[in-house]
């Protein structure tokens, strides 16, 4: 295996780790381009039952369009492109399968609404490992309850069909869905499987790196506040993309004029102690372009 690559894919895998630890604590709380390729291989996937191919049905129901139009709100009425992320679209709800037959041909046209749905749909089944591995006992009444209603509803669900739902995420994310671009910069490991599974293939875990950091960036000329707050924190931290500290100070500095939280003003003091002054000032000035870009 090239060096290079390995060495990449090993600090991709501690990456992911951290981004899914981010996940679970700072995502909304309640989850719901080409055709699309598996996000671990990224080669087209094509059968009757699992991938895509052309075809031609009705689009999604305007139930699926108003729901992700309701996923975001407006945030500060001085920068009138800004929005933050309120909560996940409600995955569809009832048999996965009739979803999969609703949506599936829609998405495969581009549609990216659909195509967002349907991850939404076939994620409902993924998560089914998660929370069966936990005691009985552990779950509340509402959580046992909607426990087995997806265990209901997923049935009849190939493992193909579940393979395709993170190229779904990616397709309408790369279509300019701007909670799919966010979502997708979330799913972390989930998309690309074990430590093993990204050994074998770290070219994925640097796709995905790349990939994530592209959408970021689109969420940003989309207005999108929670991708200013992750890629400054990439750029703090290095977990996901190369650290820059200039960069952590210009995006932060941009979602504090936006939203001025005072974690947010805590994070730019903390900043500037790395910085001289004239990087300040460096700083300052790109934090205005970017909310060129984003915000105004």
């Amino acid at each position: 295996m090239n060096r290079r690559l390995l060495l990449s894919a090993l600090a991709g895998i501690t990456m992911l780790g951290a981004l899914v630890t981010w996940h679970f604590s700072a995502a909304p709380q309640q989850r719901t381009g080409s055709p699309p390729v598996s996000a671990t291989s990224a080669k087209a996937s094509g059968s009757a039952s699992g991938g895509p191919h052309a075809t031609s049905t009705p689009a999604p129901a305007a139930a699926d369009r108003a729901a992700a139009a309701a996923a975001f709100r407006s945030i500060n009425p001085a920068f009138p492109r800004a929005v933050q992320w309120q909560d996940h679209t409600p995955a569809p709800a009832g048999a996965v399968t009739d979803s999969w037959n609703r949506l599936e041909p829609a998405a495969r046209q581009g549609d990216a609404v659909a195509a967002y749905a349907l991850f939404g749909a076939l994620d409902r089944c993924l998560r089914l490992d998660e929370r069966t591995g936990q005691p009985v006992a552990n779950l509340t009444a509402g959580e046992r309850d909607d426990l087995e209603r997806d265990l209901r509803d997923c049935t009849g669900v190939t493992a193909q069909q579940l393979q395709t739902a993170y190229a779904w995420l990616l397709q309408a994310a790369n279509a300019g869905h701007l909670e799919a671009q966010l979502s997708y910069a979330h799913v972390g490991r989930k998309a690309l499987g074990n430590a093993t599974q990204m050994l074998t293939d770290p070219e994925a875990v640097v796709r995905y790196r790349d990939d994530r950091t592209r959408l970021l960036q689109a969420a940003v000329d989309r207005g999108s506040i929670d991708a200013l707050g992750m890629l400054a924190s990439g750029y703090e931290s290095g977990i996901a993309q190369k650290t820059d500290p200039l960069l952590a100070y210009a995006y932060t500095e941009a979602l504090v004029q936006v939203d001025a939280g005072e974690s947010h003003r805590a994070d730019l003091t903390r900043l500037a102690s790395a910085l001289t002054p004239a990087q300040v000032a460096q700083a300052r000035t790109q934090a205005q372009r970017i909310l060129d870009r984003c915000c105004r």
